[in-house]
């Protein structure tokens, strides 16, 4: 009676195996033929004029004034909540915005230096790639820092929840474009120490605009 359990057991898990394995197979499938296919499957209804009386509301929700007085009072809360963080955001982003303008000094300097034909060093470029980070830091930093504040179980205002998500995807999108932009800027890192084609980045400067 044993013996033909099992053989029995073992008949059904070859053929859940089976299934298991057609499964599989079929939704790799639709995967790729989702993946071929994905930009020209709408995925909404057309826009109507309720999407316009649906945005209207939300721009209205978002520019509430007294949203923003409470998201204020929500960040100061915070910030005596967590008077560390709050201390060394607002400090690094002081000493960052003081040295700005010396580390643009020096970067102009060191890809003068760079740019020299006897310069065999790669000092220069390590330190134009960090004086880079210090002046693309200041404003990612400080909305990141307000954005983490923000966030937490003690927040209970939706409006603040959503702004602290923005707050921090706007900061780590700004902190990538102006690390690009002030890697283009002229005589820096691109240009002075990697030697990248002109073309490239006289494009690159029309769309991100470099100080």
């Amino acid at each position: 009676s044993l013996f033909q359990d099992t053989s029995q057991y073992h008949a059904k898990l070859g053929q859940l195996l089976a299934a298991k394995q057609e499964l599989i197979n079929v939704t790799r499938r639709f995967d790729a033929y989702i993946a071929e296919r994905e930009l020209w499957i709408r995925s909404c209804e057309p826009i109507s004029a309720e999407y316009v009386a649906a945005a209207r509301s939300a721009m209205a929700w978002s520019l509430d004034p007294r949203h923003w007085i409470g998201a204020g009072q929500d960040l100061t809360q915070a910030a005596r909540r967590q008077p560390l963080l709050a201390t060394f955001m607002a400090v690094a982003f002081l000493a960052l915005w003081v040295l700005q303008r010396r580390a643009r000094r020096r970067i102009t300097a060191l890809g003068e230096q760079a740019a020299r034909k006897t310069c065999a060093e790669f000092l220069p470029t390590l330190e134009t790639a960090w004086l880079t980070a210090v002046v693309s830091l200041p404003w990612p930093l400080l909305l990141w820092g307000a954005g983490w504040l923000l966030q937490g179980p003690l927040v209970e205002s939706e409006f603040t929840r959503a702004l602290s998500h923005s707050l921090r995807a706007t900061a780590a999108v700004l902190l990538l474009t102006e690390a690009a932009r002030q890697v283009c800027r002229r005589g820096g890192l691109a240009e002075a120490h990697l030697a990248w084609p002109p073309a490239t980045l006289q494009q690159l400067r029309r769309w991100l605009r470099p100080a």
